[in-house]
């Protein structure tokens, strides 16, 4: 096929007419075949693509963070796969999930409204939050904190939470975990909180049990260890 597309830059007349024509055809070839490894690497590549996503397991979330009058940021975290070590070879001392936050920014809400969302497309990716209210309105929240042990606790307020009151934000005072560098403990932070977080805006302070861990920022869509916000006015 080089050979035919190669002579037609030289050659002339009729001849040139007819190897033309067999070059277009050669052209063809070499389009064709560089169209069908492109469409076979696309295919590999979603395979690969839907195989990684199977896999994925919802290890935290859906929340809603950085909520406003006008805006707000979805997250949920997945577990793509574990990671072991051990002393010796083959031996598994401890364990430890892959985590990685995913999140989608929406804009252009109206200030104390209520949104609902669904991040996967099944019941446990669905959730929803209200937003800002712009006045001075009733509004309902909780504040609790140092949930890093006694998970039994935790789970007993954030039930009661539940059960008993409807809040449109939820202030968490720090301490959320007792190490933010092991992300074996955020799996089971996320856990206890799952029912209450997906119905409210969740607004989490840095304690030091964090470790100032990127995992904290990168959960919660932080970026600096101190912010700040408003709620009605």
């Amino acid at each position: 096929m080089a050979d035919a597309v190669h002579v037609v830059a030289w050659d002339h007349g009729r001849f040139h007419r007819r190897r033309h024509s067999a070059a277009r055809g050669a052209c063809g070839a070499v389009r064709l075949l560089s169209v069908t490894r492109t469409f076979a690497s696309l295919v590999a590549l979603l395979t690969a693509t839907q195989i990684a996503t199977a896999e994925d397991k919802l290890a935290g979330g859906p929340y809603a963070v950085n909520v406003g009058q006008r805006s707000a940021t979805v997250m949920w975290v997945v577990q793509s796969t574990t990671a072991t070590l051990g002393l010796q070879p083959g031996k598994v001392d401890k364990t430890a999930p892959v985590l990685r936050a995913e999140k989608a920014s929406f804009t252009g809400f109206a200030p104390g409204t209520t949104y609902y969302y669904d991040v996967l497309g099944r019941d446990e990716g669905k959730g929803s939050f209200k937003t800002a209210p712009n006045g001075a309105v009733p509004f309902q929240f909780v504040v609790y904190g140092d949930t890093r042990t006694r998970h039994d606790v935790h789970r007993r307020v954030v039930n009661a939470v539940v059960k008993y009151a409807s809040p449109d934000l939820v202030l968490h005072t720090g301490d959320l975990v007792a190490d933010g560098a092991d992300s074996a403990q955020w799996p089971v932070f996320f856990d206890i909180e799952r029912e209450l977080l997906r119905k409210a805006a969740f607004f989490p302070s840095l304690g030091n049990h964090e470790r100032n861990n990127r995992q904290y920022y990168d959960f919660f869509d932080v970026s600096t260890p101190y912010y700040s916000f408003d709620w009605g006015g």
